[in-house]
């Protein structure tokens, strides 16, 4: 097993470059053609527990890369997921319900990403989310995974604009997280009812309020009357770091009669940041096309075709 295992990695991990996207597609669909049949072999062997956990992961894996390259393939990792929720060796073994719920969550961002491109209806949502939902109240650990399950659902929103598609899909789930004794739960909570709050106001009056980096209180109502710009961002994230100077009064103008530019930097209160936060700590897969790139459920920089990197 060992020997397949390391033969899988090199596989994985082999750096490509190609002319064409034909030449990339043939590549990937061999790729993973050959790593599915080396997992498949180690699972008939007479293996320990660890080993077949490790085979059953690389397996899973494989099957989600397909689904990438081939989304008609949905109902093949379907029924994997299925089988192995039901798998009694790893049911019992030390890790195994750890990577059965890592499994079900890719295969749930899946499902609701196959809603969105076959043109379903947001109630086609709920039966990924109620299940994602149960995984997460059982293993807090999870969380890292909420946006790759809200992402989907939040791009019909905006395409349908309608927000409210957003908050029935997602209000008891953030309120039973919020009831939670689990800090790392209620955090998750806030930061899924911001993101409501948020989708909600498009085209309505937003009211900004918060503390200046001094300490000052600050309320929009002093800039009333005049064109401004607010920008939500953080310390921590570099691509908000970097667009920082471009964003100084000096650095833009308005034609508009009687405005004036002004920049004010303030800490918001709520948490509602958080969870897009996590998302730099989450546990990700490495994109097939080797950039390393870890976002959710959107195209990767480094890529120009299929498939979109996702967690």
């Amino acid at each position: 097993p060992d020997e397949l295992f390391e033969m899988a990695n090199k596989l994985l991990n082999t750096e490509q470059t190609f002319d064409t996207e034909e030449e990339y597609n043939a590549w990937v669909q061999k790729m993973i053609q050959t790593v599915y049949s080396i997992s498949n072999k180690i699972l008939k062997m007479n293996v320990d527990d660890e080993t077949y956990i490790k085979a059953i992961a690389l397996k899973g894996q494989m099957l989600y890369y397909h689904v990438w390259a081939k989304p008609e393939s949905f109902p093949k990792y379907e029924e994997f997921v299925r089988t192995i929720q039901k798998d009694p060796l790893l049911l019992k073994a030390e890790g195994g319900q750890k990577v059965i719920d890592g499994q079900v969550v890719s295969y749930l961002h899946e499902g609701c990403i196959n809603v969105v491109q076959s043109g379903g209806k947001p109630e086609d949502f709920q039966k990924y989310i109620d299940e994602f939902h149960e995984i997460v109240l059982r293993d807090p650990e999870f969380v890292t995974m909420i946006p790759s399950i809200v992402y989907p659902v939040q791009q019909m929103a905006t395409e349908k604009k309608d927000p409210a598609i957003l908050k029935n899909a997602f209000l008891k789930f953030a309120a039973d997280m919020k009831k939670s004794d689990d800090q790392t739960l209620n955090d998750a909570a806030n930061g899924l009812m911001g993101l409501m709050r948020f989708a909600e106001l498009e085209g309505k009056p937003m009211k900004v309020v918060g503390t200046t980096i001094k300490g000052e209180k600050f309320n929009q109502d002093v800039l009333k009357d005049k064109v401004f710009l607010v920008n939500f961002w953080a310390t921590w994230v570099t691509p908000c770091i970097a667009q920082y100077p471009e964003l100084q009064p000096s650095t833009f103008s308005t034609t508009t009669r009687d405005s004036k530019s002004s920049a004010t930097t303030w800490t918001p209160s709520s948490t509602s940041t958080r969870i897009t936060s996590r998302r730099r700590t989450s546990p990700g897969r490495t994109c097939p096309r080797r950039c390393r790139s870890t976002t959710s459920s959107r195209r990767c920089p480094n890529s120009t075709g299929s498939p979109p990197c996702r967690p």
